[in-house]
């Protein structure tokens, strides 16, 4: 789950160059749930019909990333170490 989120992080910071909006969806202000989720980079669960969907990598992903605090790191180093950190304990 480390390499997960941590490929998160660089998808989601342009660190690496892919697309993510076609994969993923974030919370907005608008939404009837968005005082919980109170950061930008909060991504919602998307509905899978399919086990096809429901196991590819950007679905599988977003509990992990959501439970992060971190998620706004200043680098990938900085992100790591608390990410290590995290799952560790």
């Amino acid at each position: 789950m480390f390499a997960d989120v941590t490929f998160s992080y660089k998808a989601l910071h342009g660190k690496i160059d892919i697309d993510v909006e076609p994969y993923v969806d974030f919370y907005k202000e608008t939404d009837h749930y968005s005082f919980r989720h109170n950061d930008k980079l909060t991504l919602q669960i998307r509905y899978a019909r399919t086990n096809v969907l429901k196991y590819t990598y950007f679905h599988r992903v977003v509990e992990a990333w959501n439970s992060l605090s971190i998620r706004e790191a200043t680098s990938v180093n900085s992100f790591k170490a608390v990410v290590k950190k995290f799952f560790m304990d």
